[in-house]
């Protein structure tokens, strides 16, 4: 995990940036779980179970990654 932060008028989501094979990062969502921001630390390892979603916002679609559950390494 490289880096974590809360989104949301209230702060009740995060957004979440992982490394993942190739170096390539990518970007998860989780909604509803930002009061466990304080669990995803910097450098840690984790398993990740997620869905694949298409989100269009403004006339544009792209697939985001929702974070299901997660164990850490």
């Amino acid at each position: 995990m490289v880096a974590v932060d809360t989104i949301g008028s209230r702060k009740e989501h995060l957004r979440i940036t992982v490394v993942g094979d190739k170096s390539r990062s990518h970007t998860l969502l989780a909604f509803g779980r930002g009061g466990d921001v304080n669990a995803w630390q910097v450098g840690t390892v984790h398993r990740l179970l997620v869905t694949i979603q298409e989100n269009i916002w403004n006339t544009q679609r792209k697939l985001q990654l929702l974070l299901v559950d997660h164990r850490i390494l």
